[in-house]
């Protein structure tokens, strides 16, 4: 039976609450102190532990955040990197409240995490009954799954987005090898024939956060522009993503374009397509 990858559930909303308050005003402006948002162990998973989370400690539940590049520090205020935690860390993570509605929650908008307390392997045990039930090793036979999220005008949203080919081998427990093998067309076979999944990038942040359910050795990122587009072998561009593991982020999308991702693991290769655009229009 083939087990579940990576739960990655769609975005839906985010929930921002802030706090407001009103008195008198005073002769001096005292700066506001910050108060963490919530206070979470990071913990680590994957077949190659390449996967981070964190679990609530006041609820004992996961929830994800991401550690923003050039916020993470010790408690002593000094900057250090992702590869500085182990699990089992305590983080402090600071932000706006903003929380997803997926499973597990994630928070958004942080703005930077502090390690108040190193931790060890038996924090992290503690935490492993919430790690098995949220994951569970992915069946060899199993195509590399990919979803990409974004800011969008309302929401963070995740999309999941199907291979459009894929030449995949793997082992069995008897040691016979078994091959699949599948071709649905080019990627702009697929653009013509409009199945390709559409990415709306209507905010001011124009990023995209591809995440694949298993880490992959490799990444290529091809682009076409729709207005030159004639269903030919137009040129295409390749742009350059930043790859984190099984994670990868491109830094500024361009709308009214088709992309294709193309990802080398050990057992094959996979490509995956989608489209960008903009804001709809009301005709639209």
């Amino acid at each position: 039976m083939k087990k579940k990858s990576r739960m990655i559930g769609v975005l839906l909303a985010s929930v921002l609450i802030l706090g407001t308050g009103c008195g008198k005003k005073e002769n001096t402006t005292k700066e506001k102190e910050e108060i963490p948002t919530v206070e979470g162990v990071y913990l680590t998973y994957g077949e190659e532990q390449e996967f981070y989370i964190f679990a609530d400690i006041k609820n004992e539940t996961l929830f994800e955040a991401e550690i923003p590049d050039g916020k993470l520090f010790d408690k002593n205020g000094e900057k250090i990197s992702k590869e500085n935690l182990q699990a089992g860390d305590t983080i402090e993570i600071y932000g706006n409240g903003a929380v997803t509605q997926s499973l597990p929650p994630q928070y958004a908008g942080v703005t930077k995490m502090i390690r108040t307390e190193k931790g060890d392997q038996k924090i992290a045990e503690k935490y492993q009954p919430l790690i098995d039930a949220f994951y569970q090793a992915p069946d060899p036979s199993e195509i590399p799954t990919l979803s990409i999220e974004n800011y969008q005008k309302l929401a963070i949203v995740s999309t999941s987005i199907s291979p459009v080919s894929y030449d995949w081998s793997y082992t069995e427990d008897d040691g016979t090898t078994e091959s699949q093998k599948a071709e649905e067309g080019s990627i702009l076979e697929q653009y013509q024939a409009g199945v390709l999944p559409e990415i709306i990038c209507d905010a001011e942040d124009k990023s995209l956060k591809f995440m694949f359910s298993r880490k992959p050795e490799k990444v290529t990122v091809k682009k076409w522009s729709m207005e030159t587009l004639s269903g030919e072998e137009e040129e295409f561009t390749e742009q350059d993503i930043t790859m984190d593991g099984s994670e990868g982020e491109l830094k500024e999308a361009e709308v009214n374009s088709v992309y294709e991702l193309e990802a080398v693991w050990e057992n094959g290769t996979v490509k995956y397509g989608f489209t960008v655009s903009g804001a709809k229009t009301e005709q639209e």
